[in-house]
């Protein structure tokens, strides 16, 4: 037989009272522990943060160099939840819409980061790109530099397939009655090396070397070969507006179509000359303006020039024209100037 021993209902709720009295008179010291360990959780998380936030900063600039647009984006934007205040991750999402051509989330980012850092120029032109403003003349070498570094390794099979790019071609055959077997080469804005490319096929030459302010692409010009042999004896990067790292002179100097990032064509043409001998020979490409002398092509974001503006630019940088003629650049019809110069 079982016994059940039944205990006085008011001692059963004296018992809970009693209960409910501990808890209530140490809830404050509860608390009180609750937000130490929280208090002392946030203090070890926010160095954690700052790593995520550093971490995922240097992840978006590494995938956005190698064109991994999707992946750079994905860090960016959490970047810009973590750090909203951060005007640079904005700027770089920003800049990954511009290549998803999602042109109003673009212009929102690059609006978020000026108003954080007014001194981003870089966001300011980009912005000012976006909205078609009259008169852009300059061109920030920033800019020109993370959008070749970013365009790298699709480079060739965009202009080459898409734009059905043939311009470094028709320029080195339009030079080769210039170009000796024993020549020394210069080619400025040498890019992933399609230029180079065109001299190293159908030329037997002294060296070439190739200057670009892109790092990404010099890594690709620097390894390209022909036949097991390197296309370029050298390649060095250097901003065409300031030669002077460039110690020697060539006989022979070209480039297509980067003399479009040059803000002064003036100043361009003169920084050439240091590495020019009295007869030496440049040929280059550029978009031909129809309307100013120098002019934005906000369909390539690059600048064009006038016939007459070349023509008395080089006059007074004292070079002299050998040749010059209209090209087809893209297979949209944009027309190009094709200028071969000596120095005299």
């Amino acid at each position: 037989m079982i016994i059940i021993k039944y205990t006085d209902g008011r001692d059963r709720m004296k018992e809970k009272l009693l209960k409910i009295e501990k808890v209530v008179v140490k809830a404050p010291e509860q608390i009180k522990d609750i937000y130490k360990n929280m208090l002392s959780d946030i203090k070890a998380l926010i160095p954690k943060i700052k790593d995520i936030s550093a971490t995922n900063y240097k992840l978006g600039v590494y995938h956005i160099e190698k064109g991994n647009i999707s992946d750079a984006k994905f860090r960016f934007l959490m970047l810009t939840k973590l750090k909203p205040e951060m005007a640079m991750a904005h700027y770089h999402l920003a800049r990954c819409y511009l290549f998803d051509l999602v042109f109003d989330k673009a212009k929102e980012e690059f609006e978020v980061a000026l108003s954080l850092d007014p001194k981003l120029l870089q966001a300011q032109y980009r912005l000012d790109v976006l909205n078609h403003k009259q008169d852009i003349t300059d061109i920030p070498l920033e800019v020109t530099k993370e959008d070749h570094d970013t365009l790298s390794k699709s480079y060739e099979k965009y202009v080459l397939n898409q734009l059905d790019y043939n311009v470094p071609k028709i320029l080195i055959e339009e030079m080769s009655e210039f170009i000796k077997d024993t020549d020394k080469i210069l080619d400025i804005g040498c890019g992933t090396g399609l230029v180079g490319k065109e001299i190293a096929q159908n030329r037997s030459i002294k060296s070439l070397t190739g200057v670009d302010i892109s790092t990404k692409m010099l890594e690709l010009s620097k390894d390209l070969k022909i036949a097991d042999k390197a296309v370029y004896s050298s390649v060095k990067e250097a901003d065409f507006n300031n030669l002077k790292s460039i110690k020697e002179k060539f006989d022979v100097i070209t480039s297509c179509m980067s003399f479009g990032y040059a803000n002064d064509f003036n100043a361009l043409l003169n920084e050439i000359s240091s590495v020019s001998y009295k007869d030496s020979i440049l040929g280059f490409v550029v978009l031909k303006s129809e309307s100013k002398p120098v002019e934005f092509n906000y369909d390539y974001a690059t600048l064009s020039f006038s016939e007459k503006y070349l023509e008395s630019t080089i006059e007074k940088c004292k070079w002299s024209i050998k040749k010059q003629k209209e090209v087809t650049v893209f297979d949209d019809k944009t027309m190009g100037l094709l200028f071969i110069l000596e120095k005299n």
